[in-house]
């Protein structure tokens, strides 16, 4: 009787056969079909080119998102307007979006003061907006991503909207300030009631 030693040899030695044999019976197979075989890969999918921009046309992507502390679906107009240089009257686009939404923008590229007002629709016709938030943000939008920017608002109030030139010195204003909620004074309970 064979050793294990030399039992595990003839499988060795068995199995280096079947495969030697097969690979011989493979190129036999591959000289009856006039040639070797041809071994078929998956497509490789082309690399994805860089985004072009023509010359006058340089542009690059921003998403917005708007924060407020109230909640709800509020209507939300974006002001985009370039960083002055010295000497030079910028003009701006104002855009509406939804507060809670994000908005997909695509802007030459330049130096912005982007600001976002939180507001309610006049009540009555002929009305003034009823201003809930106001925040801004400067940035410099030059980048072949997409840049993603929150601007966080702030409550309104007299000062802010005079430092923001939103009011004048007589005090008018082409919005109507929020009335500020403050929540009800949470009454403690007497020691008379706990003791019950």
């Amino acid at each position: 009787m064979p050793e294990p030693f030399t039992m595990s040899l003839i499988w060795l030695g068995q199995t280096a056969g079947a495969a030697i044999v097969g690979r011989l019976a493979e190129r036999g197979i591959d000289r009856l079909l006039d040639g070797p075989r041809q071994v078929v890969l998956p497509p490789v999918p082309p690399r994805a080119e860089p985004r072009r921009h023509r010359l006058g046309d340089v542009t690059s992507d921003v998403d917005i998102t708007v924060r407020a502390a109230l909640a709800g679906r509020r209507p939300v107009l974006l002001a985009f307007q370039t960083a002055p240089r010295e000497g030079e009257r910028t003009a701006g686009v104002t855009v509406p979006m939804v507060l809670g939404e994000t908005a997909h923008l695509t802007l030459p590229r330049d130096d912005y003061l982007i600001s976002a007002l939180v507001l309610d629709p006049p009540a009555e016709l002929g009305g003034k907006p009823v201003l809930h938030g106001v925040g801004w943000v400067r940035h410099w939008v030059a980048s072949s991503g997409t840049d993603r920017l929150t601007i966080a608002s702030q409550v309104p109030t007299p000062q802010l909207l005079e430092k923001l030139g939103l009011r004048s010195a007589d005090g008018t204003s082409p919005f109507e300030i929020a009335p500020r909620t403050t929540p009800a004074p949470r009454l403690l309970p007497s020691a008379g009631a706990a003791g019950r």
